[in-house]
C-alpha cells in the first residue's frame, strides 16, 4: 500500500499507477492480492493533490524546475536527481495553473448551483463522477472540490464528490 501511496504522490496520476499495476499482474510480477494493497495506495496517493492545493504548497514549482534545470548540468550523477527535481516541480507548478485556471469555474452560476444541490452524499458522488468524466481527472476534481468548499460547497458535499 505504501509503494501505491509514494508512487502516486510522485507522478500524480493513480491511472498510471492503476495501469501499471495491473500490466505487473498481467505479467505474473506481482500476485493479485499484493496489487490490491497498491491500488488502495494509489488511490490515497491522490490525495495528495489535495494537501498540496490546501497548504498552498503548488507555488515553490518554478523553484524546483530551476533547481532541476541547473543540477541537469552537472555531471552524470546529479543528473537524474535534476531530473526528478525538474519534474517534481512541473507537478507543482501544473497543479498552481490548474488551481489558477478554475477559479472562474467557480463563479459560473449554473456549475454553482448544480454543486451547491449535492447536499446529500450519493448527490456529492454523483456529481464528482460527471466532473471527472468531462475532465478526465479526479487530481483536478478533488482540487477543485477544496477551491468549492472553502465558499459554496458544504464539506458534506465535497467529500463525495
Amino acid at each position: 500500500m505504501l509503494l501505491g501511496v509514494l508512487a502516486t504522490a510522485i507522478v500524480q496520476s493513480s491511472s498510471a499507477v492503476t495501469a501499471l499495476t495491473v500490466a505487473l499482474v498481467d505479467t505474473g510480477t506481482i500476485s493479485f492480492q499484493s496489487s490490491l494493497g497498491v491500488l488502495l495506495g494509489a488511490n490515497i496517493g491522490t490525495t495528495s493533490t489535495a494537501w498540496l492545493v490546501s497548504l498552498k504548497l503548488t507555488s515553490i514549482g518554478p523553484f524546483f524546475i530551476v533547481f532541476g534545470t541547473l543540477l541537469s548540468a552537472l555531471p552524470t550523477r546529479f543528473k537524474m536527481l535534476g531530473k526528478a527535481a525538474f519534474h517534481f516541480g512541473f507537478i507543482f507548478f501544473s497543479l498552481d495553473v490548474v488551481s489558477v485556471t478554475l477559479k472562474p469555474l467557480a463563479q459560473n452560476p449554473v456549475f454553482v448551483e448544480v454543486l451547491s444541490r449535492s447536499t446529500t452524499p450519493f448527490m456529492g458522488a454523483l456529481a464528482g463522477m460527471v466532473i471527472i468524466a468531462i475532465v478526465q481527472s479526479s487530481s483536478i476534481t478533488t482540487g477543485l472540490s477544496i477551491l468549492l468548499q472553502q465558499n459554496i460547497l458544504p464539506a458534506t458535499a465535497a467529500i463525495p464528490s
